[in-house]
């Protein structure tokens, strides 16, 4: 059996967004569709970004991009990024995504260890995400990765709940 040539690198956001942008639709895509999110009730949603609004949020000091390639192809990406709120020793995951056909093939835990090895180098002490808090799939396999849930927060702006997860590290 042959085996894809997989690699996962830094990603120049600066230079790349309109695929990264693409592959972050596509793949937030079905979460959107499941829980009824649209640009009018939920514009913020990652299923509706552009590459200016990735480059904007992206492009700041102290965050790392990282794309999965899959023969050449950009199959996957994850962010990390300073934690807001004034967390000095935290960092966030953000927009990790899978293209719809690769998932289920470990590629997301790959893009994780990833930025969680890059989150240890940079001197975090915990990684925090956040999710919709009915998504339990999604919940599961970030508590099987270690994630434990810590807040549940309703935001006005947004049509769920916001299930906030940390890993210590």
């Amino acid at each position: 059996m042959i085996t894809p040539e997989i690699r996962i690198e830094p990603f120049e956001i600066s230079t790349d967004a309109e695929n990264a942008a693409v592959l972050i639709c596509r793949s937030f895509a079905t979460v959107a569709d499941e829980f009824a999110l649209t640009p009018e009730n939920c514009p913020s949603n990652p299923a509706f970004t552009t590459a200016t609004a990735l480059t904007d949020r992206l492009s700041k000091p102290g965050c790392y991009c990282f794309g999965l390639y899959l023969q050449n192809i950009l199959t996957g990406f994850v962010a990390l990024m300073p934690a807001g709120s004034g967390e000095e020793s935290a960092c966030e995951i953000t927009r990790l995504a899978v293209a719809p056909e690769y998932r289920h093939n470990g590629y997301g835990r790959m893009l994780m260890d990833v930025a969680v090895q890059k989150a240890r180098e940079s001197g975090a002490e915990k990684v925090n995400i956040g999710i919709i808090d009915g998504n339990e799939v999604l919940k599961d396999w970030y508590q099987l990765y270690g994630f434990i849930e810590t807040a549940k927060k309703e935001y006005p702006f947004l049509p769920f709940v916001v299930c906030e997860m940390v890993l210590k590290l």
